[in-house]
């Protein structure tokens, strides 16, 4: 059943926004509202594909890794995880961010730009929610991929997906109860292939060579 853009009952109860005086969020939230139930099944389905690639690999690490196409996929959709997790990273530092403060400074900046909103502000908004889109994206191709070879590389996706889950909770309040409880289960794959990995003489896969190294928020 497809919402109604007039239709705002669905988003009244948010503790945010005042429908009366802040019609940016209206727009945005009527715009983005539209397709969230879809989004939240992908991310849903992204997160069950990383789970099996975690079973996958508890019982298949002592398997010889073998060449793929998909290893091809892999690398080039690592590259752009890195550009745009690097570029949203610095985006959160812009705003004040640190490891444990992020849905907190997102929703300072929500509050300013309902008060007096900067042409900065704005943007900075608009951006975070662009990248942290585009960033979901790419965490669910790559779930799609042969990821259990690649376990260090699954284990910073999952910090990277625990980080946008946190951001999504502060950008879309009346959907924060679900992406904070997803969040909490990427920690728990994050812990699950972390000690995967510690019991792992060698990583069944070779790894991929001149990646871009970028640091994410633990």
């Amino acid at each position: 059943m497809k919402t109604d853009r007039n239709d705002i009952s669905c988003f009244e109860v948010s503790p945010y926004l005042d429908y009366d005086e802040d019609n940016i969020f209206l727009e945005w939230y009527l715009i983005e509202g539209e397709d969230r139930i879809k989004e939240l099944s992908r991310q849903l389905r992204t997160f069950l594909n990383y789970k099996k690639s975690i079973i996958y690999l508890r019982f298949s690490r002592s398997q010889s890794f073998n060449y793929t196409q998909k290893e091809d996929l892999i690398i080039k959709n690592e590259r752009a995880l890195n550009i745009l997790t690097s570029q949203l990273i610095t985006l959160l530092k812009m705003i004040g961010s640190e490891n444990d403060a992020i849905s907190e400074r997102i929703i300072e900046l929500i509050t300013k730009i309902k008060s007096n909103p900067t042409e900065l502000e704005l943007d900075q908004f608009k951006e975070l929610n662009s990248l942290s889109n585009e960033v979901w994206t790419l965490l669910h191709i790559l779930s799609e991929l042969e990821i259990h070879n690649h376990p260090r590389l699954m284990k910073r996706i999952l910090v990277i997906a625990s980080i946008c889950c946190e951001i999504k909770s502060a950008l879309f309040p009346f959907f924060s109860e679900y992406y904070l409880e997803l969040q909490k289960d990427y920690l728990l794959l994050e812990k699950e292939i972390s000690g995967l990995i510690r019991i792992t003489t060698n990583d069944p896969a070779p790894s991929i060579k001149k990646r871009i190294k970028v640091r994410v928020l633990e």
